[in-house]
């Protein structure tokens, strides 16, 4: 593969955004409505669409799509220009005709959703139907190649009408009105003269109205709302404003309240590009008072292409490898899924949520009725989660998609009492634009495996196929802490699982079992991880065999062999005084993570840190001459800081790892975990990939929609075989889903791992799996080099128990999970076990 071609391509799903990350994460303004990052919005103009078309507006039109726009709902449409088929920002008035709840209706016709918090912690969602297009407080132009809608969401009160008005000022109004506007003033205020009252009410009225004791007052009478419009048009009419009116007040004497507005001014973007329809909201343009309100979320387009009772077909959710919701199933309970997983700083660790599997690729889908629409978060995913809705009572259409924290708030619970004691807000505000890409499948009778090919092309455009060998991959570990007796004493001591002698035993034996293609991860190589503090020197650990042994099993690995020595730039065991090098969370404190042992303690680093262990990660490659790293959490891990000096958010801390990943040199080999998306264009191989859903409710099945996405210029692996519950299973869901073999082997014996932080790699004994490692190797070896280089292109069940995996050479495989042997086109496949061929497979 060409490292180059692969570490400056043009990799568009990242969108990184690298302005001086290395220096850190800049801090935005929480003080004001606007952040201090502003964005450039693109020149606008009057609104001129191009034609009509079925009541519609045409704004932009290309080759492949027409984006269609109706002015009165600011709703927007895509048609796919090839069969005429549309997808609709929300759904049609048809279409909410059996939907019960105004309310709910009012919110399918949203296209932008906000939820605010007032200073007594107070909860407001405004949409962008009832609280601006439906007010008529929205403004809409003509941008290039789309439109954009400027909503003015909230309560502008317009009502010029004092409740009480002083004679003088009565006679002013006679002489500025017209006899007509005058009379109807006069008919809807009654005079009030003090010694026309009774004396009760004469110390009522003064104390309200002090000027009464002076002078005769006109109070408003209770009158309709459409009196007061009225009434209000024929002051503005003469200039008058509320200025005037809290004016009359002082002159009263009486006490008021000077009524502000609840606004929010969001700008939206919809334009089209060769891809789809992208919307673009810049977080930095929203206008609000931000002394008064703290806006935490905000909804783009939730409801594009939302699916009723009449469609059938399914949602795509990127859980773990992919699941897919059937549109038939319904849920009171909607389905959430952190973009990226949990960020650690604005956890609630007492809810002890369960997000399930990772969630590596920003995407979600829908297909219904034979028609797929694939959205891509192009910007925001990290602060980000989505939201899978499925026909409830409440809300009868299925929809998917994200939730956008802007501002992280956290309610601290009180551990004993169970309630909620106190609630903290993150100091600074998300200040990028929010930005959502649908890519409309050109095909007919399109699904997931198009969307997956089609992300697939975007992802990786300019990027070599692989063209190695089938690899194997090992991971042994070398030096780990143990607590230990001495005299009575506990005593930690440094103990080898693996020295670096005994590795290479571990890869002569393999060889001779004829293993070959050693993709070599050497965990521990400088020392116990949980023992590793940023000013770690990065040497070889002398209780493996020091640089010398490490020297000499590089120098031992045959042709296609790799060594990958695994470094963590994220974690380490703190050694300063407190936050100095640990991100903080939302609530001030730092962000411990736990060991088995007492003495097990370690930080997520900040950004500064971060980028001082890279700098100490090239300085030891190029001095131990050492070409392949394993970079351990980075691809399944990512946070913000809190800390209100050094504010970092998961946008930002993405573009820092993006960006240190691509410095590293071109001849690097980079492995990483699990394989979040930001890491995907500098990672060669990917560990750890989730190779099922999270088996929830809603979830129909499982598919291998990331492993589409990957195979063919990532290599990748599920979990280690022989550290899985069921072996067996594990094997072949890894063969059916293109993964490569993947295990996890010690020297030591496991008694070794008692009192340790790996006590749970219990089945790592060398000489437990040889064995079975060699007949895994050969069962698949001759497959996965056929495979090498080559794209997923289909995946099905022809029968229960029984998954069929194709690529584009031709190669298929079949996975029999059940108990007796099945025929496939001919083919018999052995009872739990795999069979594969040339001819095809459909």
């Amino acid at each position: 593969m060409s490292n180059i071609i692969k570490k400056s391509g043009c990799f568009l799903l990242t969108g990184l955004m690298l302005c001086s990350v290395l220096a850190g994460c800049g801090k935005s303004d929480s003080k004001s409505g606007t952040n201090d990052t502003q964005t450039t919005l693109s020149a606008a103009e009057e609104y001129m669409p191009l034609s009509q078309e079925d009541n519609w507006d045409v704004v932009a039109q290309n080759a492949a799509y027409t984006l269609l726009f109706d002015k009165t709902r600011c709703a927007v449409r895509v048609k796919n220009n090839a069969d005429g088929t549309v997808w609709d920002s929300n759904p049609t008035e048809e279409e909410l005709s059996g939907v019960v709840s105004e309310a709910v209706q009012d919110s399918y016709r949203s296209q932008v959703i906000l939820e605010y918090y007032d200073n007594r912690e107070k909860s407001t969602l405004l949409e962008s139907y009832k609280d601006a297009v439906q007010k008529e407080q929205m403004e809409v132009f003509s941008v290039d190649s789309g439109v954009r809608v400027v909503y003015t969401m909230g309560e502008i009160d317009k009502l010029v009408l004092p409740e009480v008005i002083t004679s003088s000022t009565m006679a002013e109004l006679e002489s500025k009105l017209d006899a007509e506007a005058y009379e109807r003033v006069l008919r809807f205020y009654d005079k009030i003269v003090l010694n026309e009252l009774t004396e009760d009410l004469r110390q009522e009225y003064v104390k309200t109205y002090p000027l009464l004791s002076k002078e005769p007052l006109y109070l408003l009478r209770k009158v309709h709302e459409n009196i007061q419009e009225e009434l209000s048009e024929y002051f503005q009419g003469i200039g008058l404003t509320k200025d005037w009116v809290y004016a009359e007040y002082e002159k009263i004497g009486m006490s008021y309240t000077v009524e502000q507005d609840v606004l929010f001014e969001v700008t939206v973007d919809y334009t089209l590009t060769d891809e789809g329809l992208k919307a673009e909201m810049p977080v930095s343009a929203i206008k609000y008072d931000a002394a008064k309100f703290k806006l935490t979320t905000a909804m783009l387009l939730p409801y594009f292409g939302s699916a009723g009772d009449e469609d059938r077909g399914y949602m795509l959710i990127p859980d773990g490898s992919g699941a897919l919701v059937d549109l038939a199933t319904s849920s009171e309970k909607t389905t959430e899924l952190p973009f990226y997983g949990t960020d650690f700083s604005t956890y609630d660790y007492s809810q002890n949520t369960d997000y399930g599997r990772s969630v590596v690729l920003p995407v979600y889908g829908m297909q219904k009725n034979g028609n797929s629409c694939l959205a891509v978060v192009e910007s925001g995913a990290e602060v980000a989660t989505l939201n899978c809705q499925s026909g409830s009572t409440v809300y009868p259409r299925d929809a998917v998609y994200p939730v956008f924290t802007l501002r992280s708030r956290l309610e601290l619970t009180n551990m004993v009492a169970g309630t909620s004691s106190r609630v903290v807000y993150g100091d600074t505000s998300y200040n990028r634009s929010l930005t959502v890409l649908f890519h409309v499948m050109p095909e007919k009778d399109s699904g997931y495996v198009e969307m997956a090919a089609w992300l697939r092309e975007r992802i990786f455009a300019g990027r070599e196929a692989i063209s190695s060998d089938a690899p194997f991959y090992l991971d042994t570990v070398g030096a780990v802490k143990r607590e230990e007796r001495f005299l009575s004493y506990k005593v930690v001591r440094s103990r080898a699982l693996t020295t670096f002698e005994q590795a290479q035993d571990l890869l002569e034996k393999l060889y001779e079992k004829g293993v070959s293609n050693i993709q070599l991860r050497y965990h521990n190589w400088q020392g116990d991880s949980y023992e590793q503090t940023v000013g770690s020197s990065n040497t070889p650990a002398s209780v493996l065999g020091g640089s010398s042994g490490l020297e000499k099993l590089q120098q031992s690995l045959r042709d296609g062999s790799q060594i990958y020595l695994t470094y963590d730039p994220l974690m380490r065991k703190q050694q300063s005084f407190r936050g100095l090098q640990s991100v903080l969370s939302v609530n001030g404190e730092i962000l411990p993570l736990y060991g088995q042992l007492s003495s097990t303690e370690l930080i997520y680093l900040n950004v500064a840190n971060i980028n001082k262990t890279f700098d100490k990660l090239k300085a030891s490659l190029k001095k131990q001459n050492f070409s392949g790293v394993s970079l351990s959490s980075i691809g399944n891990t990512l946070y913000s800081d809190a800390n209100d000096s050094r504010f970092c958010n998961r946008s930002e801390m993405a573009d820092v790892l993006a960006e240190q990943m691509a410095s590293l040199d071109e001849a690097t080999k980079v492995m990483v975990d699990t394989g979040n998306s930001y890491t995907l264009p500098y990672a060669d191989s990917v560990m750890n990939v989730p190779m099922s859903h999270s088996n929830r409710y809603v979830e129909k099945e499982s598919v291998p929609f990331l492993q589409m996405v990957l195979h063919g210029y990532v290599s990748y692996t599920g979990e280690a075989l022989n550290m899985s519950d069921n072996y067996e299973t594990a094997r072949l869901r890894s063969i059916e889903y293109g993964g490569e073999a993947f295990y996890i082997i010690n020297y030591a014996a496991p008694s070794l791992l008692k009192n340790t932080e790996y006590s749970s790699m219990y089945s790592s004994y060398y000489s437990d799996w040889l064995n079975r490692i060699e007949k895994d190797w050969k069962s698949r070896e001759q497959l996965s080099g056929l495979l090498q280089g080559k794209k997923m292109t289909g995946y099905f069940s022809p029968a229960e128990g029984v998954h069929v995996t194709v690529y584009e050479n031709g190669v298929f495989t079949v996975v029999n999970y059940n108990d007796k042997p099945v025929t496939y086109q001919g083919i018999t496949v052995p009872a739990i076990d795999f069979a594969w061929s040339q001819e095809g497979g459909q």
